[in-house]
C-alpha cells in the first residue's frame, strides 16, 4: 500500500485528500518515520564523512599555512643569523683595529673566538695596568708638589708672624716713646727756670733750717714736748720712709721696664733658636739624602748648593737625550700606523667583497647545490649540462611515444589485426584494443606529462645557465678565502709590532717623565738648599744681634740699679713691706696728733710749714731725677725702635721673593695636575670605551650563539618534508570528497522525496482533524445559543456584563496606579544614577569612607592632645613652683649674709597666675615681699633705696645660680649705690663667698656647717668656668674685696683702674 501511495504522490505531488482512513494514515505516518530516520542517518553519515574529510583538509590547510609562516620565520631567522654573524665578524675586526690587538676576518671557529677573547682581554688588562701606573705616578707627583708648597707656605707664615710681631713691638715702643716725650715736653716748659730752681732750693734749705730751729725752740718751750718729740720722730720716720718708698717704687718701675725688654729679648732668643732648629730640621729632610751623597750640614751648605747645580745640568742633558729618543719612537709608530691602516683597509675591502659574494651569488649558488646534493662545485656546470640533456631526451621520448601510439592504433583499426603480430581480431577485440590504446593516448594525461617534462627541461636549462654565470664569483670567493688569512696574519704581525713599539714608546715616555721628575726634585732641592743657606745666614746675624742686645741690657741695668740689682719679687716684697709700715706709721701719727691737737695748733702749723718746705724740696729733687731718667729712657727707646725697624725691613724685603716662589710653585702644580688629570681622563675614557666594546662584543656573541643553538636549518629541512606530506594528504582527501558528492546527491534526493510524502500524509491527517474541530465548534455554538435562551431578559444579561466590566476596570485602574508608581521610582533611580555618574561624585563611597576615617582619627588626636596639654600644663606649674622655691632658698641665704640691718629677716619672690580659661595662655604675676618673724609685706613702696638695690643684687645672684649653671658669668655695674658701709661690707663678703662657692674653694666641712649655702655649693662645687665682673667707683668697696683674702675669701684676680686724661 505504501508503494502505491508513493506512486500516486509522484504522479501528482500537489495536495489532495487521500482515500485511506485516518487510522491507516496515522499508522502509515508512524511507520514512515522509520524510513525518514533511515534516510536521515544515511545522509548524515555521508555528510559526516564529508565533514570529517573537510575538517581534516581544513586542518591540513591550516597546518600548511602555519608551516609556511614558520618557514618564513625560519628563513628570516636564518637571514638574521647570517646578518648577526657578519655583524659580529665586522665588530670583531673593528675592535681589533680600534684597540690594536689583531685582525679577525671571521669568528666561525671556536679557536678563532678563543684567540679573539684572549687578545681582547689582554688589551683590556694592559689598559687597566697603564691607568693604574699613571694614577700612581700622578699621586707621587702631587705629593712632591704639595710637600714643596707646604714648606714654602710655612716659610711665608713664619715671615708674616715675624713681621706682625715686629710691628707690635714697634707700636709698643712708639707708645712708650710718646709717653716719655710727653713727659719731657711737660717738664721742658720749666727748663728756663732751672737757674731759679737752684736759688729756690737754697732758699728752701735756709727756710727749712730756720723753721726747724723755730720748731725746736717751740718744743723746748711747751709742756707737751715729749709728745711733740714723738710726733716729730714719727713724722721724720714717715718722711724718710716715704722717700724710701718712692725710691723703691722707682726701682720697681725700672725693673718692670727692664722686665719687658727681657721678655722681648727672650722672645727673640726663642725665635732665633726655633729658626735655627727649623734650618737643622730642614737639612735632615730625606729628600737631600736622595740627591746628595751625604746629609747636608750648616758647614757644607755652599758645597752642597754647587753639587746640586751641577746635578741639575746633568739632568737637563739627560732629558734632552730622552726627548730625542721619544721623537724617534713616535716617528716609527707613525710609519707603522700608516702600514697598519693600509692593511686594515685592504682586509676590510676583501671582507666586504666576501660578504657581498656570500649574500648575493653564493647564496643562490648554495641553494642550487643544496637542491642537487650530488653536485660538486668543481664539476657542477658539467653535471647540470648532463641533467639538462637527460631532461631534453625525456621530453622528446614523451612526444615520440604519443606519435607511435597514434600510428599503432590507426594500423590496427585499418587492418583489423594486431600491428605487432598481425593476428586477426574480432570486432569485440578490436573495440577493446581501440579503447585500450585510446586510454593510453588520453590527451589530458599525455599533455600533462609532456608539459611536466618540458618544465623540467626548462628548469634544468635555467639552472645550468645560472650556475655557469655564478661560477666566476665562486672562483673569486675561493681566491678571497685563500688570500684573507694571509692578509690577516700580516695585519696581526703589524699589530704585534705596534704593541711592542707602543710599549717602547710608553717606556721612553716614562723615562722622560722620570728624568723630568728627577730634574724637578733636583731644582726643588737646589732652591730649598739656597733658601736654607740664606735663612741660616740670617739666623746667625740675628743671633749676634740678640747677644749684643743682651749685653747692652745688662750694662744698662747695672748703670740704673748698680752692680747687684734686686729681682722683681724682692723689690715688690720690699715695696709692700714699706707700704705696710707707712700705713702703720700714719695711723700712729694720727693718734699722736689727735692727742696733742688741742694744745699744739701753732706747733702743728709750724710743723706743716716745715713739712711743706721739705716736700717742695723733695719734689724739686725728684723732678730733676725723673727728668734725667726720662731722657735716658727716650734715647734707649729710639735705639730699640731703629733696630726693630731694620729687622722689619729685612723681613719685608724677603717676604715678596718667597711669596713669588710660592705662587710659581702653586701655578706649576696646577698645570701639572691639569696635565696629569687630562692624561688620566683620556686613559680612563679609553679603558671605559674598551670595557663597553667588550660588553658589546659579548652581547653580540651571545646573540649569535643563541641563534646557533636554535638549529634553524635542520628545522627548515624538516618543515619542507612535512609540507610535502601534508600536500599529498590534501590531494588524497580532495579526491575522496569528490567521490562522495554523487552518493550524497542521491541520498539527499531520496530524503527530500520521503519528507515531501510524509508532509502530504501529515497534511491529510491535520485536514481531517480540523474538519472534526469545525463540526465540534458548530455543536458548541448551538449549545451556547441554548444557554443564552436561559436568561430571563436582556437587562439581566447586561447587568451581569456591567458588573464584570466594572470589576475588570477597577483591576485595570489599580494596575495603572502601580505602573505609575513604578515608573516614578525608576525615573528617580535613573536620576540618582546620572548624578552618581558625574565626575565630582566618582568613587563617592570610597571618599565617604576615607572622610569618616579622617574624622574619627582627628577626634582621637584632639582627645590625646587635650590630655597631653593638661599633663604638660600641670608639669610646668610644678616645675615653676620648684624653681620659685629654689630661688627663694638662695635669696634667703644671700640676704642673711649681705643685709646688716635688723628690720628685715629675709625677702622672697611670690608668684601667682591670672585666673581665666584653661585653654588660654597662662600669665604669671611676680612680687617681692619682705618677712619679719611671721609678718609679710610687699617691698614696693615700703623699702629704702639701699634695700631696693641690695634686693635686686641678691635676686640677680639667685637667678644666675638657678638658671645659668653652664654660663658662669655675672656682671655687676655700681652695686654699692645707696648702700651704707655695713651693707657694703656684707655685699663684699657675700660676693667673696659666692665666688668661692662657684670655684669650689669652700671645703665640704664648711658646707655642712653653713646649711643655707648647701644647694649652691652642691651645684657649683667643681665649676671652673665662673667669672665675676664688677664695675664701681667705690674704692672702699674694692678694698673690702681685697681684705676678704685675709678672712679666707678669694681676692679679685684682675683689677683695672680706668681714668680720664686731662688735656
Amino acid at each position: 500500500m505504501l508503494q502505491e501511495i508513493q506512486r500516486n504522490y509522484r504522479v501528482n505531488p500537489e495536495f489532495k485528500e487521500m482515500s485511506e482512513s485516518t487510522a491507516q494514515l496515522t499508522e502509515l505516518l508512524a511507520n514512515y518515520d522509520v524510513i525518514v530516520a533511515t534516510n536521515n542517518r544515511q545522509v548524515e553519515m555521508i555528510e559526516s564523512q564529508e565533514s570529517q574529510l573537510q575538517t581534516t583538509q581544513a586542518t591540513i590547510n591550516e597546518k600548511v599555512v602555519n608551516l609556511r609562516v614558520n618557514k618564513g620565520l625560519l628563513l628570516k631567522a636564518i637571514e638574521r643569523l647570517r646578518t648577526a654573524a657578519k655583524a659580529r665578524a665586522e665588530l670583531a675586526c673593528d675592535m681589533g683595529r680600534k684597540h690594536a690587538f689583531g685582525s679577525f676576518p671571521s669568528l666561525s671557529t671556536s679557536q678563532e673566538q678563543r684567540q679573539f677573547w684572549t687578545r681582547f682581554q689582554e688589551a683590556l688588562l694592559d689598559k687597566e695596568t697603564a691607568l693604574k701606573t699613571m694614577e700612581q705616578d700622578s699621586t707621587k707627583v702631587q705629593d712632591q708638589w704639595n710637600s714643596t708648597i707646604n714648606k714654602l707656605e710655612t716659610q711665608v707664615n713664619q715671615y708674616t708672624l715675624q713681621i706682625d710681631h715686629k710691628n707690635a713691638e714697634i707700636a709698643d715702643v712708639q707708645k712708650e716713646e710718646a709717653k716719655v716725650v710727653a713727659f719731657l715736653q711737660g717738664h721742658q716748659r720749666s727748663a728756663s727756670e732751672s737757674t731759679s730752681s737752684q736759688r729756690e732750693l737754697s732758699q728752701l734749705e735756709a727756710k727749712l733750717a730756720e723753721l726747724e730751729a723755730k720748731l725746736q725752740a717751740s718744743k723746748d718751750s711747751h709742756a707737751t714736748s715729749r709728745l711733740r718729740d714723738e710726733t716729730v720722730a714719727i713724722d721724720k720716720e714717715l718722711n724718710s720712709l716715704s722717700f724710701d718708698l718712692k725710691i723703691a717704687q722707682d726701682k720697681v718701675n725700672v725693673l718692670r721696664g727692664f722686665e719687658k725688654e727681657e721678655s722681648v729679648l727672650e722672645h727673640s732668643r726663642r725665635d732665633v733658636c726655633a729658626r735655627k732648629a727649623g734650618v737643622h730640621e730642614n737639612l735632615t729632610d730625606p729628600k737631600f739624602a736622595q740627591l746628595l751623597p751625604h746629609q747636608p750640614t750648616e758647614a757644607s751648605l755652599d758645597q752642597d748648593v754647587n753639587t746640586l747645580e751641577a746635578l741639575a745640568e746633568t739632568c737637563k742633558r739627560t732629558i734632552h737625550e730622552s726627548h730625542d729618543a721619544l721623537r724617534r719612537c713616535e716617528a716609527q709608530a707613525t710609519e707603522l700606523n700608516l702600514k697598519k691602516q693600509q692593511e686594515e683597509n685592504t682586509v676590510s675591502k676583501l671582507r666586504k667583497e666576501l660578504d657581498q659574494l656570500e649574500l648575493g651569488p653564493m647564496h643562490e649558488l648554495q641553494r642550487i647545490f643544496s637542491a642537487y646534493q650530488l653536485l660538486q662545485p668543481e664539476t657542477a656546470v658539467a653535471q647540470l649540462e648532463t641533467m639538462y640533456m637527460e631532461a631534453k631526451d625525456k621530453t622528446v621520448s614523451r612526444k615520440n611515444a604519443v606519435m607511435f601510439l597514434k600510428t599503432y592504433k590507426k594500423k590496427g583499426e585499418k587492418e583489423h589485426c594486431c600491428p605487432l603480430c598481425h593476428r586477426g581480431m574480432t570486432p569485440d577485440e578490436l573495440a577493446v584494443f581501440s579503447k585500450l590504446v585510446a586510454d593510453k593516448m588520453d590527451d589530458s594525461k599525455n599533455q600533462e606529462k609532456i608539459l611536466k617534462a618540458e618544465r623540467l627541461e626548462q628548469q634544468a636549462f635555467e639552472v645550468w645557465k645560472q650556475t655557469e654565470t655564478l661560477m666566476p664569483s665562486w672562483h673569486r670567493l675561493q681566491a678571497i678565502q685563500k688570500d684573507l688569512p694571509a692578509r690577516s696574519d700580516v695585519l696581526n704581525d703589524l699589530y704585534k709590532q705596534s704593541r711592542a713599539l707602543e710599549l717602547d714608546l710608553t717606556q721612553t715616555r716614562l723615562v722622560v717623565q722620570q728624568n723630568e721628575a728627577k730634574l724637578s726634585q733636583v731644582v726643588e732641592g737646589w732652591d730649598l738648599l739656597k733658601a736654607l743657606k740664606k735663612s741660616y745666614d740670617q739666623v746667625e746675624f740675628d743671633a749676634r744681634k740678640v747677644a749684643a742686645s743682651e749685653r747692652d741690657l745688662a750694662s744698662r741695668l747695672a748703670d740704673s740699679l748698680g752692680s747687684n740689682p734686686p729681682t722683681m719679687s724682692m723689690a715688690q716684697e720690699a715695696l709692700e713691706s714699706m707700704q705696710t709700715k707707712c700705713r702703720d706709721l700714719e695711723t700712729k701719727l694720727k693718734q699722736k696728733q689727735a692727742e696733742v691737737h688741742a694744745a699744739s695748733d701753732a706747733l702743728m702749723r709750724l710743723q706743716g710749714e716745715v713739712h711743706r718746705v721739705r716736700e717742695e724740696k723733695h719734689q724739686l729733687n725728684q723732678r730733676n731725677i725723673q727728668l734725667e731718667k726720662a731722657k735716658d729712657q727716650r734715647e734707649s727707646l729710639r735705639a730699640k725702635l731703629r733696630k726693630l725697624q731694620e729687622e722689619l725691613a729685612t723681613a719685608q724685603r724677603d717676604v715678596p721673593s718667597v711669596q713669588r716662589e710660592l705662587q710659581i710653585k702653586v701655578n706649576e702644580r696646577e698645570i701639572s695636575r691639569l696635565q696629569l688629570k687630562d692624561a688620566i681622563d683620556a686613559k680612563r675614557a679609553e679603558l671605559t670605551s674598551c670595557q663597553q666594546d667588550l660588553q658589546l662584543v659579548q652581547r653580540k656573541h651571545e646573540e649569535v650563539d643563541e641563534m646557533h643553538k636554535q638549529n634553524d636549518e635542520a628545522k627548515l629541512h624538516a618543515l619542507d618534508q612535512e609540507l610535502q606530506q601534508l600536500h599529498t594528504q590534501s590531494e588524497r582527501i580532495s579526491r575522496d570528497i569528490a567521490m562522495l558528492q554523487p552518493e550524497k546527491s542521491r541520498a539527499r534526493s531520496s530524503l527530500s522525496e520521503t519528507e515531501s510524502f510524509k508532509r502530504q500524509i501529515r497534511d491529510n491527517i491535520q485536514f481531517r482533524q480540523l474538519r472534526d474541530a469545525a463540526n465540534k465548534a458548530k455543536e458548541d455554538l448551538e449549545a451556547f445559543k441554548r444557554k443564552m435562551d436561559t436568561f430571563r431578559s436582556v437587562a439581566e444579561a447586561e447587568n451581569a456584563c456591567r458588573v464584570a466590566s466594572e470589576t475588570l476596570n477597577a483591576a485595570k485602574e489599580e494596575r495603572a496606579k502601580l505602573a505609575g508608581k513604578q515608573d516614578n521610582l525608576q525615573e528617580n533611580v535613573r536620576e540618582v544614577q546620572v548624578q552618581l555618574a558625574h565626575r565630582d561624585l566618582k568613587n563617592i563611597d570610597e571618599k565617604k569612607r576615607h572622610k569618616f576615617i579622617e574624622f574619627e582619627t582627628t577626634m582621637m588626636a584632639v582627645s590625646d592632645l587635650d590630655k597631653y596639654y593638661k599633663a604638660l600644663d600641670m608639669s610646668l606649674m610644678q616645675f615653676h613652683s620648684q624653681k620659685i622655691e629654689e630661688i627663694n632658698a638662695i635669696i634667703r641665704s644671700l640676704w642673711q649674709i649681705t643685709y646688716r640691718g635688723q628690720d628685715i629677716d629675709t625677702i622672697e619672690i611670690v608668684s601667682g597666675h591670672e585666673s581665666g580659661d584653661s585653654n588660654s595662655k597662662r600669665s604669671y604675676n611676680y612680687r617681692v615681699v619682705m618677712r619679719k618673724d611671721s609678718a609679710v609685706l610687699d617691698m614696693r613702696g615700703r623699702c629704702s633705696a639701699g634695700q631696693k638695690v641690695l634686693a635686686g643684687l641678691v635676686i640677680r645672684l639667685a637667678l644666675a645660680e638657678t638658671f645659668c649653671l653652664n654660663c658662669g658669668i655675672l656682671a655687676l655695674d655700681e652695686p654699692t649705690t645707696n648702700l651704707d658701709s655695713a651693707n657694703k661690707l656684707g655685699l663684699a663678703q657675700a660676693i667673696s663667698e659666692y665666688v668661692d662657692l662657684c670655684l669650689g674653694y669652700i671645703s665640704r666641712r664648711n658646707m655642712l656647717t653653713n646649711g643655707a649655702l648647701c644647694s649652691i655649693l652642691i651645684a657649683r662645687e667643681k665649676q671652673q668656668n665662673f667669672q665675676l665682673i664688677c664695675i664701681t667707683h667705690d674704692e672702699e668697696f674694692v678694698q673690702m674685696l681685697n681684705r676678704s683674702q685675709m678672712l679666707g675669701g678669694s681676692r679679685p684676680e684682675y683689677l683695672w683702674t680706668v681714668s680720664r686724661e686731662e688735656m
